[in-house]
């Protein structure tokens, strides 16, 4: 039997895509030469669409549905374009993907349509979206239909960015959403949207909205302008962990009815309340809310439990506290109105608000070994105190000491205790005495790099003196140097840090963090990197003993005792 061919459309080939593909059998492939083509195909084959090479764009246009996709087949490098049609109606969508077990993967194309959905996945298929980009929506619904967009841009004229209904689902990674009404919208029972390392700009009402019985997950992400908003409403879900919001002219998180639980999330310049309780249940860890015009954190209603969170420097109350809530470790300073919440023991808030920090080096040791897991960490960082500790009895001795950077690269994957051990190695190194403070200041890319021409070097100073006399901790530093970057400000907010490291090298311990090979591509993006931080530590992934030994504390400290039915 024949292998695959290769079935050239234009100059000697085939008259029309729609001819290439009468003729070919699954497994071939159709070699397009560039120009424009005005035809609606309907594929029901497996074979791949491509363009010829160096013979420039190849655009599909149409006014009904340009490209409808029934097989599982793979298109790359095609430009798909549904225009308006006469008269006053619209095309419905410039590429539909329809029935079970229907997966295609459409890699590198651009599709451009007159009406709201861009994209449309219906009837149970799976397609994958390989770093296309998109002028309208994506919508999936229909049967447990699904669909997979990695490194895709989606540009919207004030519709849903994605769509996701009728028990389908969706997972985005490393994306990019502007310009939406709704960003992420997900409803109907068993729908549910995992969104990773996407960054959602300037939607009109909310980044992101779980209604009806959804459910949104989102983590590693970022949030900026007018509708800056993590939304749930009634009998939704929505957990987010690692997501920082800015300047939204709403709030920051609505929680409405159904169940919101966020995790080390930060909320930064609202124009209302940051974060706005006022039904359903909202479990919140470790989130900060600051520079608000109004409140930091509104509780109108619902079951609501605040542990570890700080408000500061908003304009009206850090607490505004307008039915009871759960309230534990939680800080409220510099804010514009007093509340009853101040700063409570345990909070993370800087020592000087609160209070002296006693404990030895040795008690702090200890509190590092009671870590669960880490083991390699743990011999790292301990390795590196004692030649700390070494160096300067050396040099109270007079005795040559070499050069030793205190700076760090912590690498490994989310959730692996990278800021737990950081915040530990700064109180260590002000027990050391070689630190004033040995706070922990926190800082991502939003925190370093501008929207505007010289104001990175700005913002990066900024969260440089608020680590003075401590420790500055830049998560996910890598997506400063974007691969892509062009005329990305994020290696201005590099050469400043280099440059302020240089400088201060005495008062700040600079540690960053991220996953393994993208620290070694930042790591590698300015010459004086490298030389400044003079050891990384790699954080490996718990093993299924020690999570169920973490699993096992949490609920202690929350009063439960798991059954051992339930532990194994």
């Amino acid at each position: 039997m024949a292998g695959p061919r290769v079935l050239r459309v234009g100059s000697g080939g085939h008259p029309s895509i729609g001819a290439a593909i009468k003729a070919a059998r699954d497994g071939d492939a159709v070699e397009i030469v560039g120009g424009r083509y005005t035809e609606r195909i309907v594929l029901r084959k497996a074979i791949e669409l491509r363009p010829v090479p160096d013979s420039g764009t190849v655009t599909l246009a149409h006014d009904v549905t340009p490209l409808t996709l029934r097989a599982s087949a793979t298109v790359r490098g095609l430009t798909i374009v549904g225009e308006l049609s006469s008269g006053d109606s619209f095309v419905d969508a410039a590429v539909v993907v329809e029935g079970a077990g229907v997966a295609p993967l459409l890699e590198s194309c651009v599709v451009s349509v007159a009406s709201p959905r861009a994209i449309w996945v219906m009837e149970g298929a799976a397609p994958v979206l390989r770093d296309c980009s998109a002028t309208g929506g994506v919508w999936v619904g229909d049967r447990g239909s699904r669909v997979e967009l990695t490194r895709c841009v989606l540009e919207t004229d004030l519709n849903t960015g994605v769509s996701v209904f009728e028990r389908a689902e969706a997972t985005l990674t490393d994306c990019r959403i502007t310009g939406a009404d709704t960003a992420i919208s997900v409803s109907d029972r068993d729908s549910a949207v995992t969104i990773v390392r996407t960054r959602i700009e300037n939607s009109l009402y909310a980044a992101v909205v779980a209604r009806d019985r959804a459910r949104a997950t989102i983590t590693n992400s970022q949030v900026h302008g007018h509708g800056a908003t993590l939304e749930v409403e009634t009998h939704g879900t929505l957990l987010a962990d690692h997501v920082v919001l800015e300047d939204s002219f709403q709030n920051g998180i609505s929680v409405k009815g159904g169940e919101g639980r966020f995790t080390e999330c930060r909320v930064i310049g609202a124009r209302e309340a940051c974060i706005s309780l006022r039904g359903g249940r909202a479990v919140l860890d470790r989130c900060e809310v600051s520079g608000g015009r109004d409140a930091g954190f509104h509780v109108g209603g619902g079951d609501v439990e605040l542990t570890g969170c700080v408000a500061h420097d908003n304009g009206a109350e850090g607490f505004q506290l307008r039915s009871e809530a759960k309230i534990t470790a939680c800080a409220s300073y510099a804010n514009g109105k007093e509340d009853p919440v101040g700063i409570q023991p345990g909070a993370p808030v800087p020592p000087e608000l609160a209070g002296p920090q006693a404990a030895s080096v040795e008690e702090l040791l200890a509190e590092l070994d009671a870590l669960i897991g880490l083991a390699e960490v743990k011999a790292e960082v301990r390795t590196l105190i004692d030649i700390i500790k070494v160096g300067e009895r050396r040099a109270r001795a007079g005795l040559k000491t070499p050069p030793l950077s205190r700076h760090l690269v912590f690498t490994g994957n989310p959730g692996t205790g990278k800021t737990t051990v950081a915040r530990l190695y700064g109180r260590i190194l002000a027990a050391l005495g070689l630190l004033e403070k040995g706070h922990l200041v926190e800082a991502a890319r939003v925190d370093l790099v501008a929207e505007h021409v010289g104001g990175t070097a700005v913002k990066t100073k900024a969260a440089f003196d608020r680590a003075r006399g401590g420790v500055l901790f830049i998560d996910e530093a890598y997506a400063l140097s974007p691969v892509d970057s062009g005329r990305d400000f994020g290696r201005e907010a590099i050469d400043t840090l280099v440059k302020l490291m240089e400088d201060h090298r005495d008062e700040v311990v600079v540690i960053v963090a991220g996953y393994t090979g993208e620290m070694a591509r930042f790591i590698a993006a300015n010459p004086g990197l490298e030389s400044r931080f003079g050891r990384t530590i790699e954080f490996p992934d718990y093993g299924a003993e020690e999570l169920v030994r973490i699993t096992e504390l949490l609920a202690g400290q929350h009063d439960y005792t798991l059954a051992e039915s339930t532990r194994d």
